[in-house]
């Protein structure tokens, strides 16, 4: 993402954008517009999908487009764009940020490890009556150990 681009999401969230705590746990930054290029834009450099709220049913009223970024990627935009938010929305990330910090991991219904806190991409075998979930670098950790395992034994 180039500095324009950087720039331009910035004025797009603080215009149209939206800091809130989802189900008590979870910060996110919404953003919702009536204009499909626009939010096609931010999902593209947000790499998420966006969706469509149908109001043809309200007379004059136009489709509604959205696009969330939610947990630590959310924290980690908060972060990002911080410095170039007026005074309420770094208060209002101030706020969401000490809230998300006092939530201990376990909290997050499994979405993220709580050894590294990065967000769960795997699903191990089953075992003890429940599967094992794992981010990406537990994963790594364990195919570690146990390719030193059975070089340790061969």
């Amino acid at each position: 993402m180039g500095v324009k681009e950087f720039y331009w999401l910035a004025g797009i969230i603080e215009g149209e954008g939206n800091f809130s705590i989802k189900n008590n746990s979870s910060p996110t930054i919404t953003i919702s517009m009536t204009d499909e290029d626009v939010i096609d834009r931010v999902a593209k450099i947000l790499k998420r999908p966006y969706s469509k709220e149908d109001r043809s049913h309200r007379p004059n009223a136009k489709d509604i487009y959205t696009v969330n970024i939610c947990g630590v990627d959310a924290i980690s935009w908060m972060f990002t764009l911080y410095s170039l938010f007026g005074k309420r929305r770094q208060a209002k990330i101030l706020e969401i940020i000490k809230f998300w910090r006092a939530v201990p991991v376990t909290k997050n219904k499994g979405n993220y490890c709580n050894v590294h806190q990065r967000e769960i991409t795997h699903l191990n075998g089953y075992k003890s009556g429940k599967y094992t979930l794992r981010c990406a670098e537990c994963l790594n950790d364990s195919k570690q150990r146990l390719y030193e395992r059975r070089k340790a034994s061969s």
